[in-house]
């Protein structure tokens, strides 16, 4: 399948992680923030007026004119060929350019607001003015902590951003067809499976857990075999869940609830394990956060690649194969194996990755079906006849568990509302039955 990444529909805000405790990531920090200012229309420079003009401060807004002169090259039309022939072009001046196709993006260099923030008083805010120096017009001095100066900010905000450049122009529409989360714990890959699909560094990767903080959006737009229109793909990168005795700061807490907002508007999510190590208790209680949020759900083994060899009968292979690890999976969590694919995927290498977003695509439409009342209720009539005996039966043993009605009530993901003549009768394995037969479906 070929895929096309994007920068993202209208008025999106990107930030470039300026944050203390990152001098491990300096050089992953400059290349986002390079991107960012790429791929924006408007840039706020955000200063602090406490410490005044900082060399870092001329640095950035260096940087910004270096985007800009870019962008710049970009726009001028190229020179045209000179013809000596009669009616032909003298020389002087420049060709015009092709005509850009109706409705096709242009690059501009991206506009520029300075904003001092921390002036929490008189005498600092008297102090802004330096700020003019970086060359970017008038600064605008706020206070975040009392809430001062923002509506102005917001003002400019808003006269400065150019015409909506929406995802109808970006794609040929409005709306994602499908939102992807990819969840897991911590430093098992996902940021790097992110890359590995888009084939640029959307995501800082490394090897320190908690490098993902906060969910990350990217729009993927990719032509699946046997389909008319291309899928607009939701791709969510998600921060790790820790489990709950090691979540040590506030940050991780807040991470761990925007990861699971992530997975309740999302339609499908990638479960990323580390191929390195046994499928854990913690995975298995992952997988059911997932579900019970109502995700489909597909399980990928990353780091595939990093499994130790050895030898085995003369013959150099894995210490253990794929199918182990999935005999693994089952023992962990016997309902995975049962309706859960299963890909072997190695971000570092790109393999296994491109069947990643086709199998997302085709869960997807699986769980939009609609099952007709005829076919359900023959299912489920056979499965209470072969499972009876996981029922009870009532105490004075005339009366079993029988199946009355069943109905489809809704789609992605499936619901189903099931009558039984007694529900009291019902024990736990037999809705677990029930639950792996909707998955299924």
């Amino acid at each position: 399948s070929k895929r096309r990444a994007g920068a993202g529909g209208a008025r999106r805000g990107l930030d470039s992680h300026g944050r203390p405790g990152s001098r491990e990531f300096i050089r992953e920090i400059r290349e986002q923030a390079l991107i960012a200012m790429e791929m924006s229309d408007l840039v706020l420079l955000v200063v602090d007026a406490g410490r005044g003009l900082l060399e870092a401060d001329r640095q950035v807004a260096d940087l910004l004119r270096g985007v800009d002169r870019r962008r710049r090259r970009e726009e001028k039309p190229p020179a045209g060929p000179t013809e000596e022939a009669d009616g032909g072009l003298d020389g002087e001046g420049e060709a015009e350019s092709e005509p850009k196709a109706e409705g096709e993006l242009q690059p501009h260099p991206p506009r520029v607001v300075i904003v001092v923030n921390k002036a929490d008083n008189e005498n600092v805010r008297m102090e802004a003015a330096e700020f003019w120096s970086l060359g970017f017009g008038e600064p605008l001095v706020v206070s975040a902590k009392h809430n001062t100066g923002i509506d102005q900010l917001l003002e400019a905000i808003a006269q400065n951003i150019p015409p909506v450049r929406d995802a109808s122009l970006l794609y040929g529409r409005e709306d994602t067809d499908v939102s992807v989360a990819l969840v897991g714990r911590p430093n098992v890959g996902k940021s790097s499976l992110v890359n590995a699909i888009l084939g640029s560094e959307r995501a800082i990767v490394s090897n320190v857990a908690g490098t993902t903080r906060d969910a990350l959006d990217t729009p993927v737009l990719f032509d699946a075999e046997g389909d008319e229109v291309a899928t607009l793909v939701n791709l969510i990168d998600t921060a790790g869940i820790i489990k709950e005795k090691k979540i040590s700061e506030q940050v991780d807490r807040w991470s761990i609830m925007r990861t699971m907002r992530s997975i309740t508007r999302a339609e499908v999510a990638v479960m990323v394990v580390d191929g390195t190590q046994s499928f854990s208790p913690q995975d298995a209680q992952i997988a059911n956060m997932v579900l019970d949020r109502g995700c489909s759900l597909i399980l990928a083994v990353n780091k595939w690649d990093a499994v130790p060899l050895d030898t085995f009968d003369g013959v150099r292979r894995k210490v253990y194969t794929k199918d182990e690890y999935t005999d693994w999976v089952t023992h962990r969590f016997p309902e995975l194996a049962k309706y859960v694919p299963v890909v072997f995927t190695s971000a570092r290498e790109s393999k296994g990755v491109r069947r990643l977003m086709p199998l997302a695509v085709k869960v997807h439409k699986e769980r939009r079906k609609v099952i007709p009342t005829s076919v359900l209720t023959r299912v489920i009539e056979e499965y209470t006849d072969e499972c009876r005996g996981l029922a009870k039966t009532s105490k004075d043993g005339k009366k079993r568990l029988s199946f009355l009605f069943a109905v489809q009530t809704s789609n992605s993901p499936p619901s189903f509302e099931i009558r039984f003549n007694d529900a009291s009768l019902t024990t736990s394995e037999f809705l677990s039955g029930l639950r792996i037969m909707r998955m299924n479906s």
